[in-house]
């Protein structure tokens, strides 16, 4: 990136990015201290699996405000303007609620002890991001649709992070982050809706079946996806609304629940137009990698609440995502969320 780049992105581009920021969270305690809230911290690594490369470690909080009636007066007057004619805030007869987060993803190739990149292996890039979801959803159908906006490269100080984990844990020093993509502001629009399908009980136990689709455009990622879940446990249709094939990036709703508990197995796939981890920067020459455009997953785990405090965690693979990868992407997560009553 030139020094003229550079100076526009920190002087201009993380300022915006800061104060979008601020100006949706710095009141929204007060905004929602009617209803419930409920904070989720996020911590991804494949060392959950025994590996290390491609999608390596993410760490996020979220937290999320609801149930009401409607968005009006829950969230920034910007964010209102841009859903009060949308289908998630006008749907008639749904229960309404709305998101928050803040997260940092790594990827880095296999060999994190080259201090010269595989040009055949990924880039290394490092994701700094702030999203939003708002909400819709009865007991049968729930919508989502989000927005994320951030950066990619050095800003992101995904180098910096990575490397106080590997000196605390006493893995490898990674040492390509050299050759990592540049700066670069990015964003993505998607939507999700789930279908319940079946519902009931097994041997006193809850399940059900959840399908799913979704839609995602933009310069971090665009794609089409589907897939399919099954759920055993209970306090499922509490859960509902924030069910996906990969749950663990989400609150989870059922903290603070009495002895409420759930496993899960869930399957997906869908087409990846383009994204950035792979492709490389959007307006200049970077590392890239050759995308897999089909691409599908698997998800396990289980989720559990003790008191106030909720615990997920979840193993998900995924198959190859560039035509050069020797080795599946599989990564672990675990989740811990807490429950706080309405004022």
């Amino acid at each position: 990136m030139s020094h003229l780049n550079r100076f526009i992105f920190s002087r201009h581009v993380l300022p915006v990015l800061c104060a979008l920021l601020a100006s949706a969270t710095a009141d929204a305690l007060e905004r929602n201290a009617d209803v419930e809230r409920l904070s989720t911290f996020v911590f991804e690594n494949d060392m959950f699996v025994l590996d290390d490369g491609g999608y390596t470690n993410g760490f996020g909080y979220n937290w999320q405000y609801g149930a009401f009636d409607h968005f009006e007066d829950r969230t920034p007057a910007w964010m209102e303007w841009v859903t009060r004619n949308l289908y998630i805030a006008t749907m008639p007869g749904k229960q309404r609620s709305v998101s928050y987060g803040i997260t940092q993803e790594i990827y880095t190739p296999e060999e994190i002890a080259d201090k010269k990149a595989d040009s055949n292996d990924r880039p290394y890039a490092g994701l700094l991001l702030w999203q939003t979801n708002w909400y819709a959803y009865d007991t049968e159908i729930a919508d989502r649709l989000g927005l994320e906006l951030g950066l990619v490269g050095p800003a992101s100080l995904a180098e910096q992070s990575q490397k106080l984990i590997h000196k605390i844990t006493g893995a490898n020093e990674p040492k390509g982050w050299d050759d990592q993509l540049e700066n670069e502001a990015i964003f993505r629009v998607d939507a999700q809706r789930n279908w319940r399908l079946r519902h009931g009980t097994y041997r006193h136990m809850e399940f059900d079946v959840i399908s799913h689709a979704n839609a995602g455009a933009g310069t971090r990622r665009s794609d089409l996806g589907a897939g399919l879940s099954l759920r055993l446990g209970s306090g499922l249709g509490r859960s509902f609304a924030n069910a996906s094939l990969n749950p663990a990036r989400n609150v989870n709703l059922i903290a603070g629940r009495a002895a409420e508990w759930y496993a899960f197995l869930g399957l997906g796939g869908g087409y990846v137009f383009n994204d950035i981890t792979l492709d490389g920067n959007t307006f200049e020459d970077s590392p890239s990698v050759n995308i897999e455009h089909w691409q599908a997953s698997v998800t396990v785990g289980a989720a559990a609440n003790l008191g106030n405090w909720g615990w997920l965690f979840s193993i998900r693979g995924i198959s190859d995502e560039f035509d050069t990868q020797q080795k599946d992407s599989l990564y672990g997560s675990l989740s811990v969320s807490y429950h706080l009553a309405a004022d």
